[in-house]
């Protein structure tokens, strides 16, 4: 009850923020990368992602956890879900498996030091290119 209070206290002056620019998709390396346990509002889990730390020219660092890839002859976004098809190998059509290919990694592991080019999402955050 008392971190709930101080908690309070703390936040409780601070005012609304100026709107900032958003970051414009730019080539970004990828320094390091982790697989997220991801929960529904319920708290219920979903799913794993696969989340990308990278240095971007405007920031230092900055995590992408979306790829926008072709997919039927169509540009699709989705989110880097982490999964096993029966074989335990990540499944061949999924958005993880799109991604790795187009870079030439064969597992997620190539990915470090890789540089990627990245593409706006419809709420303009910076996404993953693979196309």
């Amino acid at each position: 009850m008392e971190n709930e209070t101080n908690e309070s206290i703390e936040y409780e002056n601070i005012p609304v923020g100026n709107e900032q620019p958003p970051v414009k998709p730019e080539k970004v390396k990828i320094t390091s990368f982790e697989v997220r346990r991801v929960h529904n509002s319920d708290g219920k889990e979903i799913g794993n992602k696969l989340v990308l730390k990278v240095k971007h020219p405007e920031v230092p660092e900055m995590e992408i956890s979306k790829v926008k890839f072709e997919k039927n002859k169509k540009i699709v976004e989705s989110g880097l879900w982490v999964s096993t098809d029966k074989d335990g190998n990540i499944p061949h059509t999924s958005a993880l498996a799109h991604f790795l290919r187009f870079y030439g990694c064969q597992t997620i592991s190539y990915l470090k030091g890789k540089e990627i080019d990245t593409t706006a999402d419809e709420n303009e955050y910076v996404i993953a290119k693979a196309y």
